[in-house]
């Protein structure tokens, strides 16, 4: 059977897009394990938020094979990137630490959110993101509205109840300047389920006056009435830690940082 042989090739593409798929036939081609578009485009998100030039374990050159009655979906891809390549190509890492919905990349400016789990309750939380977006919208739906809220260290996209594209939904947002974001203190150990007592820690502790670590050991937001850390503290039974930046006018200075360790 005639197989659709798709070519990684970063730099010559489909449309003149980098990122692409160069599709030609090859008879000799018998793998039947092809990725699902969907799949394959979000191997791509992924190795771009991350600062890579290609996807995990491959080289540039490397090859996905689709059979030939899968051409319907090429097509598919290649409109997907045809409205969204620039959320991929001459972008870099992304600068949140972690996105629960998906993935990010950035280009100048500009901030591109790729929703991969889309929100039930229609809102997009950015942690850390200090600076205000100018404007917001979808790639491929230019017209439909995203609301945009300030909360005080994070912002809120207010988006429709489904899904504008189910590869990947992809959000730009423009900033008058290089976006500001921050974010809270790791907490460490990296390890979360443990079966003797151990010392936490967490990370940007500062010993003077320009803020404080707050943390709560249930879960709880905390605020300047919680704990403040100064020194690793053991724990010996299971505890969901929270802790965030908060200057001593109050100010809070960081989203919240959240972590669950288990004692087994």
């Amino acid at each position: 059977m005639v197989k659709w042989t798709i070519f990684l090739l970063w730099g010559i593409g489909l449309c003149g897009f980098p990122n692409m798929a160069v599709v030609q036939t090859d008879p000799n081609q018998a793998d039947e394990n092809y990725p699902s578009i969907q799949a394959y485009v979000r191997h791509l998100i992924d190795a771009a938020s991350k600062g890579k030039t290609h996807l995990p374990g491959v080289g540039p050159a490397a090859k996905v094979i689709f059979p030939a009655e899968e051409s319907p979906r090429l097509k598919e891809l290649d409109l997907w990137m045809q409205t969204n390549g620039q959320s991929i190509y001459g972008t870099t890492a992304s600068r949140f630490r972690a996105l629960p919905f998906g993935r990010s990349t950035t280009k100048g400016n500009r901030i591109y959110l790729h929703i991969f789990d889309w929100p039930k309750d229609g809102r997009i939380v950015l942690p850390g993101l200090m600076s205000n977006p100018v404007s917001a919208q979808f790639l491929s739906e230019p017209n439909c509205p995203v609301g945009i809220t300030r909360e005080p260290t994070d912002i809120i996209l207010a988006v429709p109840d489904t899904a504008i594209d189910p590869i990947a939904t992809v959000i730009e947002l423009e900033f008058e300047g290089t976006p500001e974001i921050t974010c809270g203190p790791e907490i460490f150990p990296q390890q979360t389920v443990f079966t003797r007592p151990i010392d936490v820690s967490f990370s940007d502790f500062v010993v003077d006056d320009s803020y404080r670590i707050y943390y709560t050991l249930d879960g709880s937001d905390p605020n300047t009435g919680s704990l403040y850390y100064e020194e690793p503290f053991t724990l010996r039974n299971s505890t969901a830690i929270s802790c965030r930046k908060i200057a001593p006018d109050g100010k809070l200075l960081s989203p919240i940082s959240r972590k669950t360790f288990i004692k087994k």
